[in-house]
């Protein structure tokens, strides 16, 4: 367990990892742009390295503050913070929306149509299944504060935690991402509640669990180490830099041009995460002294869980609604027309996440207001 070391990072409160706040803006970022940009050949699959699967650095982060922050756990009130900022804002932004699902639902290859209005409300939360299915993360990264004692046990036994992140990496890689894709098979019209949530709960939380369990355990390892060396860091940053931009150029053009039967996805993002959060580290200075930017960047992070509750609802009425009757479908057709698909799906980045901002702000300034102090707890800001 890792021993808190007292950094002047600037900023917020005491205590804060500004490089941190800002690698949480850059994740959000990246998250919603994977779930918005289109393309089609060589565009396409250099949006996806780029983007695509940057839950991985959600992922990270989590592992890296937990481990941070290791020092004063309190299992109980672990679990207890975390469902009050996890799970219940997660119930509130997905009721609204499972509401109208139930009772508008006419598509007749749906297999939750041919439910009755109070099962068909029940199917629809898992992983916000149908409704916003962005929000496995929510059911996968509860697997982990679930095991938080585990993993800091694990944590005392250098050989035995070394040994789980060799691993647990290796099956990132050569395993595939579950989608929530894979449980539409095991779903049909006569599937109870009861086997669509543990349907969910094993295709996508627990496979999921496994297969990001290498980036909760690198964040951990990462933040021991910087604690115990952060000299080294600032001794060895240009061979650091060099290297791992090195390793992600050649990861970039083989993923481009090459094919395995890996998570190539996976394994490209940890590099990049790596050299994302390694310059925001040793220039968090220079960056919070170019204002705009860093107040841009505080305010992503800011918003940034509340962002991802929301984001993929203005993406999906952009794609359903505004496409179908304010935008010809053919600007759609990424065969013949790439260049406009791309333009189209780089304007819905920019307003899901603007539309998610103003939202968020607007019912936080209400409830704040009406005397509200703990807004987190309904809209996870």
């Amino acid at each position: 367990m890792c021993k808190k070391v007292k950094r002047n990072n600037g900023g917020g409160g005491h205590g804060e990892l500004v490089y941190m706040t800002y690698f949480r803006a850059i994740a959000i970022l990246c998250i919603v742009a994977g779930h918005s940009l289109w393309g089609y050949g060589k565009l396409s699959q250099s949006n996806a390295i780029l983007f695509v699967n940057a839950t991985v650095y959600f992922v990270f982060i989590a592992g890296y503050l937990f481990q941070y922050l290791s020092y004063k756990f309190d299992y109980k009130e672990y679990l207890k913070k975390k469902f009050t900022n996890v799970i219940i804002p997660y119930f509130i932004t997905t009721v609204p929306f499972a509401i109208i699902f139930t009772f508008t639902l006419t598509d007749k290859n749906c297999p939750l149509y041919y439910m009755s209005e109070p099962m068909r409300f029940i199917s629809s939360f898992p992983c916000g299944l149908y409704v916003n299915p962005v929000t496995w993360f929510v059911g996968m990264i509860c697997i982990f504060f679930l095991f938080a004692p585990v993993f800091l046990k694990l944590e005392k036994n250098k050989k035995v935690w070394y040994t789980l992140l060799f691993v647990s990496l290796i099956f990132s890689i050569f395993v595939n991402r579950p989608s929530t894709y894979d449980i539409s098979k095991h779903i049909d019209s006569a599937t109870s509640p009861v086997k669509i949530w543990f349907c969910v709960a094993y295709y996508i939380y627990f496979r999921s669990f496994v297969h990001f369990l290498a980036a909760y355990i690198g964040g951990m390892t990462l933040c021991t180490f910087i604690q115990k060396y952060p000299k080294y860091i600032h001794k060895y940053k240009k061979q650091i830099f060099t290297i791992l931009l090195s390793v992600f150029i050649i990861s970039y053009f083989i993923c481009l041009f090459c094919y395995f039967r890996i998570d190539r996805l996976f394994f490209i993002k940890m590099i990049l995460g790596l050299i994302i959060f390694c310059f925001l580290y040793l220039y968090e200075k220079k960056i919070q002294s170019i204002k705009q930017l860093d107040k841009c960047l505080r305010v992503l992070a800011k918003y940034s869980f509340g962002i991802f509750f929301i984001h993929n609802y203005f993406i999906r009425y952009m794609t359903y609604n505004t496409i179908t009757y304010t935008v010809k479908p053919e600007v759609l057709n990424v065969w013949e027309n790439t260049f406009k698909a791309f333009l189209y799906s780089s304007c819905k980045t920019y307003v899901a996440i603007f539309g998610s901002l103003i939202v968020l702000w607007t019912i936080k300034t209400i409830l704040n207001k009406l005397g509200v102090k703990n807004t987190r707890m309904f809209i996870g800001v």
